[in-house]
């Protein structure tokens, strides 16, 4: 074997896996389906609506849509599943989610329509039927103002139990199949539905990362950008992950690979708005402020965003990944977003939505030069339905994941060398010019700390190593800033004179020093040690332990970062428990507490930065 087959069938790049990724997953086992409902931003939703989910399954989607609709109907023809999705309405308390058997003849006997029917798997809901019969059927349930929606691709799990190893029927081709895409829109048009819409979806129609419409070039290239950032770990080589991130928005033939589609289609009579258009159209309706400038990108974006007509990219690993949907907004004849919209999934997030907006704010007003322009602009927030949603400006650059995850063993190397010096800097000067408080240490720096670490001491084995910690930053003094607080590799964006920094929901205008250094180092080790998905043990050696090029990387740059911001480098391994502590409150619900915990007291044991 030669080394570039062998580095290719070992390498610890994530690369997107064809074979695994068009229908041949095995079937699953017991566990729940899952569903993401950031796509129903997409619809036209209006107050009071009345959803469908036909061929409901174990009821993943229909939870997804009761947080959108005034009432939805799942209607599966299997009781286990029918069953299973009323326990699972009761669980969550979705009291207007309502579960019955039936099918599609059933359904049209009763004389009902809906707003909006969804069809998550049309090869066993509409079993038997022909895809031309069946859209002729399924128009009859739309509603004058409906519309309808239908997923090509991969079944969702639990939906249709098969032998281990075997592919439904058209899953592998989703374009060319019998429910294919192609067809599907074909037999639409013919049922008199105009202009339907083919969205791909990567890595899967159920729970899509990256969504955009198939016939738009400039959403084309934009989701083109995206794809690498959530291919799956195979075999494929380095030459597969660079077509899979690069054909889609060059080769159109390359939409017949796409692992699934949502094909939407509008009743003849709809006009309404997409709830994502909605909001965007009421952020960028408001007055314009009183500094703007003719010819300023951003006053020209809101031009754009209030007469052209606008386009969307989902992307849910988009800079900023979190518990909101991120939405980028292509008005068409652009090239590039002109913003990005951030909403929140249920009516519940009201409060979190925006709070990016508002710190950002304050936290443009402080700083000045570069350092302001590397910061996204926000437009305003937005409200509707009791959705909150907020929009700020698109920052143009390549994310420097996407740049590793693209590049040689020796470039990658490069990039992240350079990266992390250069982030270091930045958070230096954003530390500099954000630090206007005294100096404190002692009880007074005890006092101040210990509240910024208390919402890590989620789990009661975390408690006493967080005592150890709030005495030893306290111990060293220290100046609080503006902090990121979960800065990642995905929220760096290289630019030609620079970087661009995204992702600021968990901004904190007094925050630690340090902290973001240190989490984004880890992060970045995650990646070049295996791809990201690394036990966090290995990135901490790899990073903080062993003694490699990556290591003494970080070290200069963290050294770098102390004498800049007046840390002394005995306080290091105290915040950087800190950031262990943190990430294991993040991430408790997921019960994966005990190895962060356990890498917080390692580096408080085992380090010596001296």
């Amino acid at each position: 074997m030669s080394d570039s087959h062998r580095r290719e069938n070992h390498s610890p790049v994530p690369c997107w896996n064809a074979e695994a990724d068009l229908g041949q997953r095995d079937a699953p086992g017991d566990a729940p389906a899952a569903a993401s409902g950031d796509w129903l931003l997409l619809l036209p939703l209006s107050a009071g609506a009345v959803a469908l989910d036909l061929g409901c399954g174990d009821g993943a989607l229909s939870l997804e849509l009761a947080h959108y609709c005034d009432q939805v109907v799942a209607v599966d023809a299997e009781p286990a599943n029918v069953e299973a999705t009323r326990r699972r309405a009761s669980d969550a308390g979705l009291s207007h989610l309502q579960a019955c058997r039936g099918n599609l003849d059933a359904l049209i006997s009763a004389r009902r329509r809906f707003d909006l029917v969804v069809v998550r798997d049309p090869r066993r809901a509409l079993a038997g039927v022909r895809p031309a019969q069946a859209v002729e059927r399924l128009a009859e349930l739309v509603a004058p103002q409906g519309c309808l929606a239908i997923a090509v691709g991969n079944p969702p799990e639990g939906a249709m139990p098969r032998q281990s190893g075997t592919r439904a029927r058209g899953a592998r081709w989703p374009w060319w199949g019998e429910y294919g895409a192609r067809r599907l829109h074909r037999a639409l048009e013919a049922a008199g539905f105009p202009n339907p819409q083919i969205l791909a979806a990567v890595p899967d129609p159920h729970q899509p990362e990256i969504l955009f419409p198939v016939t738009g070039e400039a959403q084309g290239r934009v989701a083109g950008r995206l794809i690498s950032r959530c291919l799956r770990p195979g075999r494929a080589s380095r030459r597969t992950l660079l077509y899979a991130a690069t054909a889609l928005s060059q080769w159109r033939a390359a939409r017949w690979t796409c692992p699934g589609f949502w094909v939407i289609a509008r009743a003849p009579a709809c006009m309404r708005a997409t709830m994502a258009e909605e909001m965007i159209r009421r952020i960028v309706a408001r007055p314009r402020s009183r500094d703007w400038r003719r010819g300023d990108p951003v006053e020209r974006a809101r031009v754009a965003l209030r007469a052209r007509e606008l386009n969307f990219v989902l992307s849910r690993a988009h800079a900023g990944e979190g518990e909101h949907a991120a939405l980028l907004v292509v008005p068409t004849g652009w090239g590039n977003p002109a913003c990005i919209l951030r909403a929140g999934r249920w009516r519940s997030e009201a409060p979190t939505v925006g709070e990016e907006e508002v710190g950002l704010t304050k936290l443009r007003s402080q700083v000045v030069g570069r350092l302001r322009e590397s910061l996204p602009e926000p437009l305003g927030t937005s409200e509707v339905r009791e959705h909150h949603a907020a929009a700020h400006a698109y920052l143009p650059g390549v994310p420097l994941h996407q740049k590793v995850v693209a590049a040689s063993p020796r470039q990658a190397r490069a990039v992240a060398e350079h990266a992390l010096h250069t982030v270091a800097a930045w958070l230096a000067e954003l530390h500099e010019q954000t630090s206007a408080g005294p100096w404190i240490e002692g009880e007074a720096a005890v006092e101040r700390v210990r509240p910024l670490l208390i919402p890590t001491a989620s789990a009661a084995s975390g408690w006493p190593l967080l005592q150890r910690v709030a005495g030893g930053i306290a111990g060293a003094g220290l100046r609080l800033g503006a902090a990121h607080n979960r800065l990642r590799p995905c929220h760096i964006l290289l630019q030609e004179d620079g970087i661009a920094v995204t992702g600021w929901e968990h901004l904190a205008l007094e925050g630690l020093p340090l902290v973001d250094l240190l989490g984004f180092a880890h992060a970045l080790g995650a990646v070049l040690a295996g791809g990201g998905r690394v036990d966090p043990g290995v990135a901490w050696r790899f990073a903080y332990r062993e003694e490699n090029w990556y290591s003494r990387a970080v070290r200069i740059a963290v050294d770098g970062y102390c004498e800049r911001a007046s840390i002394d480098s005995d306080a290091v391994p105290f915040y950087l428990a800190t950031t262990y502590l943190r990430a294991a409150a993040l991430q408790d619900p997921l019960g994966k507490t005990a190895p962060l915990i356990h890498l917080a007291g390692l580096s408080l044991d085992t380090l010596d930065w001296r």
